[in-house]
């Protein structure tokens, strides 16, 4: 677990601006003391805590894949840089960091209790992930997110945290578990999230070499945000985006309301025709109903974000009928999980959350307009 690593940011400003230290002392943007070294960009600063070091002992290997667990697969201080309003890693990555304040892990939590009682028949689950930010930025600069997943899953009461940190941990160093140019993580990753609950729960999920596999190539939704000298910082602006179809048949539409009489169109659960992120259930619908032929007569409500997209591609392997809302749908407060529940009676409930969505107060409430 990360511990007593801060970012302060004094700005209402979302984006956050970095750029190599070296650089920044050599402009005199930066101010170091013993305790800690803050960084100006604008009307952003940002403050970083050199006395609270993640680690007891510094630098012993062994402590420090036992405390950090993705310390194998982060990238040296170094390697750290900006492409504003954007963090660049290694030539490869792009991201915003993002950090989740105590508060909002609280307020979350209890948004989460609400919706197991408002539907206590059912089984609730609670998926969250770190970023790509948390996975792979170097240790000294990281956000403490996975100190707030585990805060969050401690308030938890009448729900199940899915351990989806542990399941990508084991793969971060040598799999591409999220988009160098995008935001989102991969299908691949979502896959090891995906497989964390299907464990916990004691269902069998096929290995990933038995889809069938289709790759293409993109660029990412930061990525068409550089300008031409800001691509200059990346080895390559295009990456390789890798899909990996069902293998049960399925039937999808999208809907305009909760009743399911408001039909928009029917979908592809995995969409070969789009060369983005689009290819996952066709972005983020207000309510997507997903039949697979898997035959098990199982049922899932699971309420998402974006990263959730490629979560309900998997879950057709493993339920027969999936209802996939999206957080955004319904801010006019018509949609209600226990009214919902009444028509349905789903028999999971999943809430997928990344830490945006945490740690922003409109992103929180969009959750909650769903009770």
């Amino acid at each position: 677990m990360l511990t007593e690593k801060n970012i302060v940011k004094r700005a209402a400003k979302k984006t956050l601006c970095i750029t190599l230290t070296a650089v920044l002392f050599a402009a005199g943007a930066v101010s170091a003391g013993a305790a800690d070294v803050t960084i100006d960009y604008g009307d952003t600063t940002l403050t970083f805590d050199r006395n609270s070091p993640v680690l007891a002992n510094g630098d012993d290997a062994k402590i420090l894949r036992e405390q950090d667990p993705f310390a194998d697969a982060r990238f040296p201080d170094e390697s750290l840089g900006s492409a504003p309003p954007l963090y660049v890693l290694n030539r490869t990555f792009l991201f915003e960091p993002v950090e989740i304040s105590d508060e909002a892990a609280r307020d979350y939590a209890d948004i989460v209790n609400s919706f197991a009682r408002e539907v206590p028949e059912v089984n609730v689950y609670s998926m969250l992930m770190p970023d790509i930010y948390e996975v792979y930025a170097p240790t000294k600069y990281s956000t403490d997110q996975l100190r707030s997943i585990e805060y969050i899953y401690k308030q938890l009461e009448g729900v199940q945290p899915i351990d989806v940190v542990s399941a990508l941990a084991e793969h971060a160093a040598d799999e591409k578990l999220y988009f160098y140019t995008d935001h989102h993580w991969t299908q691949r990753g979502a896959y090891y999230a995906w497989k964390a609950f299907m464990d916990m729960k004691g269902m069998e999920v096929p290995p990933l070499s038995e889809f069938r596999e289709v790759n293409t190539y993109f660029t990412g939704s930061l990525g068409n945000l550089l300008s031409d000298e800001q691509k200059t910082l990346l080895d390559s602006t295009t990456e390789q985006f890798e899909r990996f179809s069902p293998i049960y048949n399925t039937h999808a539409g999208v809907f305009r309301d909760a009743a399911m009489t408001s039909y928009i169109c029917d979908i592809e659960v995995l969409d070969l025709g789009y060369n983005s992120y689009m290819s996952f259930i066709k972005g983020d619908n207000a309510l997507t109903v997903i039949d697979s032929d898997v035959g098990n007569g199982k049922s899932i409500a699971i309420i998402k974000e974006s990263f959730g997209n490629p979560i309900a591609v998997w879950a057709v392997n493993n339920y027969e009928k999936i209802y996939v809302i999206d957080i955004r749908g319904f801010k006019d407060g018509s949609f209600n999980i226990r009214d919902f529940y009444e028509m349905t009676h789903f028999d999971d409930l999943l809430i997928e959350s990344y830490p945006a969505t945490i740690a922003h107060d409109d992103l929180r409430g969009f959750i909650k307009t769903l009770l």
